[in-house]
């Protein structure tokens, strides 16, 4: 690595309603922007939802306590505590916290940034409003429009 790139080392605080052991697309992307990341040398947390049986891998991780979603028991929603997740981040000093989901977890995180003036990025995976339609639930679609363009 050279030096004008070892200058722009950058702390990131990734946070996602799913994670590791949940296989998905989400959870396969954020695990490989986080090994990515690393690779290039910035310091990079993790925040996901607990799954039975698989405590956080490492101090890099916050694991919140979560609970199955009953229509789709391997998705995990969380029940995040504000106070917890400042006092994992807060040492960790993120210079940007980047939000994969628009969730319980993701929102938080979202307060978390807003409230500490850090920088916020967001990414969109899932579509949420064809979803909506395509499981008979299409009268909620505009609310969900409306959740993920506020987020």
């Amino acid at each position: 690595m050279t030096a004008h790139a070892q200058h722009w080392r950058v702390r990131i605080a990734l946070v996602t309603d799913t994670y590791m052991p949940q296989v998905n697309g989400v959870t396969t992307v954020v695990v490989r922007i986080a090994n990515v990341l690393r690779e290039f040398g910035h310091k990079v947390v993790v925040v996901a939802p607990r799954y039975p049986g698989h405590p956080a891998a490492d101090s890099h991780e916050l694991r919140i306590p979560s609970v199955s979603f009953p229509p789709y028991p391997a998705i995990r929603l969380s029940v995040p505590k504000f106070g917890a997740v400042a006092r994992f981040l807060d040492p960790f000093e993120p210079d940007v916290v980047h939000v994969a989901t628009e969730g319980p977890l993701g929102l938080t995180g979202r307060r978390y940034a807003v409230r500490r003036s850090i920088p916020l990025v967001t990414s969109y995976h899932t579509n949420f409003p064809q979803y909506a339609r395509h499981y008979g639930a299409g009268i909620l679609e505009p609310l969900v429009w409306k959740w993920l363009r506020w987020f």
